[in-house]
């Protein structure tokens, strides 16, 4: 615990405008939380202080973090093989959508020459377009969303599952039958937005990844051990991927 609060703190001090951060550590295999830290600056020292658990008690949008959620999402669905399988660039721009144009893939289309971009490509430089075009092109209408919102239920992104301490908040997860939706909805859910998640839950769907697709449920009690969330949220041969 001490040497995670070192950590963090090393890494926040020089950071003038940051509110707060956190840092968990899970053991891969079983679940188990060797460290938590939570980090709040206080308002009138300047300091960061730890009276506020963000990893259970804060949810915010992901961002990119989320894009492995998409791309597990067409693994799993089998709508891509491999990630060198290419998608037209499309001067950036996410058809059928009202999302702003993804300068990255302007400025890969120059460099590069071309009008296609692979997935790893896509994936390296974290692209909007790429995954929000994952999304909506694999994802089509009001059936094709449910069912990407299923997947999120799957990985345990949309529920507030039982852990040691009170207050784990649930996501946020939009979906066609709770508001009006449009592809751009879609789209931006595909690259880590209009959603909310906790660290907690973002932490819990990696570490499945590193434990070859086997979900385990965070513990901090140790009489309480090891158990599973999903057996299999993903294939090994996914999870590898």
């Amino acid at each position: 615990q001490e040497i995670a609060d070192k950590a963090l703190r090393d890494r926040i001090v020089d950071e003038p405008d940051l509110e707060g951060a956190c840092l968990v550590l899970m053991e891969t295999s079983t679940g188990a939380i060797r460290a938590m830290v939570n980090l709040v600056r206080d308002e009138k020292t300047g300091q960061f202080e730890e009276y506020q658990n963000l990893a259970v008690g804060r949810k915010n949008e992901p961002g990119s973090v989320f894009k492995t959620v998409t791309l597990m999402s067409v693994l799993n669905d089998g709508f891509i093989k491999s990630l060198d399988e290419k998608i037209p660039t499309n001067n950036g721009k996410i058809a059928g959508t009202g999302v702003t144009v993804d300068q990255h893939i302007i400025d890969y289309q120059a460099r590069n020459h071309t009008r296609e971009i692979s997935i790893i490509d896509g994936f390296k430089m974290s692209s909007n377009y790429v995954f929000g075009t994952l999304a909506v092109s694999n994802y089509k209408g009001k059936k094709g969303a449910m069912r990407y919102i299923e997947n999120i239920h799957t990985y345990n992104l949309a529920d507030a599952f039982d852990f040691d301490l009170d207050g784990l908040l649930k996501p946020t997860i939009p979906t066609p039958e709770t508001r009006y939706w449009t592809d751009t909805d879609l789209a931006t859910m595909g690259y880590g937005y209009s959603t909310e998640e906790t660290p907690l839950h973002i932490l819990t769907f990696y570490n499945a990844i590193a434990n070859k697709g086997k979900m385990m449920k965070p513990y901090l009690v140790e009489d309480n051990g090891p158990s599973i969330l999903n057996g299999a949220v993903c294939s090994r041969a996914v999870a590898d991927t």
